[in-house]
Parts: C-alpha cells; sequence; structure tokens
C-alpha cells in the first residue's frame, strides 16, 4: 500500500502477480522438497547458498523486466529514493526490520536468517549491476536515417 501511495510508477502486472502467487508457488513446490537428516552440514550450507543466488537472480531479472515489483522491492525502492540509499543498503534495513519484528515475536534466527539479512540486499545489487552491464555489451545500438 505504501509503495502505491509514494511511488506508483514501478507498480504493474508483475506487482499483481508477485503478490498474489508468489507464496502459492513456494507452497506447491516445498512439496517436493524433502529435508533428509543424513546430508551433511556442507551440503546444507550449499543449497543455502544456492538458494540465495537464485533468489537474489530472480528478484534482479523481474525487476529488470520492468512490470512491477514485489511489495518488499517497492518498500526497497522507497526507502532508496527517501533516503538516498543504494539497493543492498535499503534492503538490508527492510529485512534487518523484518527479522527484528519476527524475533520480538518469537520466531527462530539462524544462518539462514543472518544470510537473508546481511547477504541478500548486496547480491540483488550485484546482480542488477551485472545485467545492466550485459544488456549494454549485447545491446546492438540502432540508427534511423532518412532515406
Amino acid at each position: 500500500m505504501s509503495t502505491f501511495l509514494y511511488k506508483k510508477r514501478i507498480l504493474g502486472i508483475g506487482s499483481i502477480i508477485n503478490t498474489l502467487l508468489f507464496g502459492e508457488a513456494i507452497s506447491f513446490l516445498s512439496i517436493f522438497v524433502h529435508y533428509e537428516n543424513t546430508r551433511s552440514t556442507l551440503s546444507c550450507f550449499g543449497y543455502l547458498v544456492l538458494g540465495f543466488i537464485m533468489m537474489a537472480f530472480g528478484t534482479a531479472i523481474y525487476i529488470k523486466g520492468e512490470l512491477g515489483v514485489g511489495p518488499l522491492e517497492g518498500i526497497m525502492f522507497c526507502i532508496c529514493d527517501k533516503f538516498r540509499l543504494s539497493v543492498k543498503y535499503s534492503r538490508i534495513l527492510i529485512d534487518f526490520l523484518i527479522v527484528f519484528i519476527g524475533v520480538v515475536l518469537g520466531a527462530p534466527f539462524g544462518v539462514g536468517t543472518f544470510f537473508a539479512v546481511f547477504l541478500l540486499g548486496p547480491m540483488i545489487e550485484f546482480f542488477l549491476y551485472l545485467l545492466d552491464r550485459l544488456s549494454g555489451k549485447l545491446s546492438i545500438p540502432i540508427t534511423i536515417t532518412d532515406e
């Protein structure tokens, strides 16, 4: 709601899809992910890192698609504009506040939570930068001439 009031131009069909279907997609896909007690700590850590890389890269892709952003990314961009912060610092601030409220309400805190707070924002910013660089290098300038 705050994004709608502050920065309407970043809302679009992607915002609606993200808001309505993101949680449902996670619930559906969680059926296929089974935790086994036989996994080593190293493999679990590997899955954790891979998951965060995929999440940050996916977030950067759909932001660059310019079809609208989800609620968290909308708030992130509002904070970027309002306080003149980079994407990484505004996302760290948002994630920290969310985790702080969760912990105060009794939620557990672990390594994944730490990653979410301190690494997701910098990773999203890195992938946004990378996509900008790739799109700049791969695009062919088109000139229109009158003949």
